[in-house]
C-alpha cells in the first residue's frame, strides 16, 4: 500500500449499521477468538441454570460499527406479533450516542420483522 492508499482507506466513512448477532454466528462461535479480537466475553446462557444467568436465556451480541457493544435477550410473542426484549446491556457511552440510537432503532425494527413481529418493546435497559 502507498501512503495515498492508506489515507483513502482511513477516510472511508465508518459503517454505522448495527447488527444483532445470533449466538451461533461465525463471528462469535469461537469464544476465545471473540475475546481476543473484541475484549468481550460471551456465553450463551440457555444452557445455564436460571440462577446463574447474567444476561438472559437467549442472549444475542450487539455489533455496532467494528465493536461488540452489548447483549440483548429477545423473545418473540408470536400470538401478539410483538418482539419483547427482556433486557439489553450496553456500554453507557454507546447507549447515549444519538448515532447508536438511530442504528439501534433500525436494527431492532428489522430484527422484529424478521421474526414476524409488527412491534417491539424493551423491558429493561442496563448499562455495562
Amino acid at each position: 500500500f502507498t501512503e495515498t492508499d492508506l489515507d483513502t482507506i482511513c477516510s472511508v466513512k465508518q459503517d454505522n449499521r448495527l447488527r444483532i448477532l445470533s449466538p451461533f454466528d461465525n463471528a462469535v462461535i469461537l469464544r476465545p477468538r471473540l475475546t481476543k479480537l473484541f475484549q468481550f466475553e460471551y456465553a450463551l446462557e440457555c444452557y445455564v441454570t436460571p440462577a446463574k444467568r447474567r444476561f438472559g436465556y437467549w442472549n444475542c451480541p450487539i455489533l455496532w460499527r467494528d465493536e461488540l457493544v452489548g447483549i440483548m435477550d429477545p423473545k418473540a410473542d408470536r400470538k401478539n406479533r410483538n418482539l419483547i426484549v427482556n433486557s439489553v446491556y450496553v456500554r453507557p457511552k454507546t447507549w447515549q450516542s444519538k448515532s447508536f440510537q438511530t442504528s439501534w432503532d433500525k436494527a431492532l425494527s428489522d430484527f422484529s420483522a424478521f421474526h414476524s413481529c409488527d412491534s417491539y418493546s424493551i423491558d429493561n435497559v442496563n448499562l455495562l
